[in-house]
């Protein structure tokens, strides 16, 4: 199954309406028109120019928001958002061409739940419009409150820590035959590289370039691929694992229903039911 980490919960402004129009006396729409927004920050200075009158679509931007509360002419809500996680490539670890993922050992992928401190991307990044998510259950999902004592202690054993991060990632490494040297990893006499997917629409940017940089600090040669959806989806959903043209790769999920108990998080998450691309189902 493929790896992935859950590391944000948003809390995001699901829709943004231009007061000016909504009127009184429009019962109904005589026409809908749909169009694309590059970025958030696009779609609120269309909104602010009267070029659209809605966008649906959560705003999980803390300066973005500020921009909205002060227009007079705008209109928001606050809803339940969707998660910002990290997938890695379970290939390998040693792949046909020899390279070695690391990320195709689990250890090492649970290893990265220590590395990444949740609480600098709740505060730094998304200035509080989030909250740290250790597992699959979402904090307001009605099973996170009955299991609260099993919550808790996950979010104590994977609280960040560094030390306990590079000490595991390092037996790990050394297991495979990668050895440190100059501060650099190297497997069969070439540097260790990792290729990292990073979204460039929004906050995802900074949250992987944080992910990327932890991954250098650590001594990694990274390859930071930062692109838009269209053009990075092709490198994760349909290629080929083995191939590991990206052993990382941040992006959202989805998530707006509140489910009562029965919660499909876990299919998702911990088996090859859904979805139902090469890398998932690896």
């Amino acid at each position: 199954m493929m790896g992935k980490g859950n590391w944000t919960k948003w809390i995001g402004v699901a829709l943004l309406v231009s007061a000016l129009a909504v009127t009184a006396s429009a019962a109904y729409f005589d026409e809908i028109i749909i169009q694309e927004a590059a970025t958030s920050g696009a779609a609120v200075l269309q909104l602010q120019a009267g070029e659209i009158d809605a966008y649906a679509f959560s705003l999980g931007d803390a300066d973005l928001l500020a921009i909205v509360q002060d227009d007079p002419n705008l209109k928001y809500y606050m809803a339940f958002g969707g998660f910002n996680d990290l997938t890695f490539n379970p290939a390998g670890p040693i792949l046909p061409d020899g390279r070695l993922n690391p990320f195709g050992d689990a250890r090492f992928r649970e290893a990265m739940h220590w590395l990444v401190d949740r609480e600098y991307i709740v505060n730094e990044i998304a200035k509080g419009l989030a909250t740290a998510k250790y597992s699959y259950l979402n904090s307001a999902f009605a099973d996170a409150v009955r299991y609260r004592d099993i919550m808790d202690a996950i979010e104590d054993y994977y609280a960040h820590d560094q030390d306990k991060a590079y000490a595991m990632m390092t037996d790990i490494l050394e297991g495979y035959g990668a050895y440190l040297e100059g501060g650099m990893w190297y497997f069969d006499g070439a540097p260790l590289e990792i290729i990292v997917l990073i979204r460039v629409e929004d906050e995802r940017l900074q949250i992987g370039r944080y992910v990327a940089g932890l991954l250098e600090e650590f001594g990694f040669t990274v390859t930071r691929t930062e692109r838009v959806a269209r053009e990075l989806s092709p490198l994760w959903i349909s290629s080929n694992p083995a191939e590991a043209a990206s052993p990382a790769r941040c992006g959202p999920m989805p998530w707006a229903v509140i489910a009562t108990r029965r919660n499909p998080r876990p299919a998702a998450s911990a088996t090859d039911v859904a979805p139902s691309t090469p890398r998932w189902r690896s």
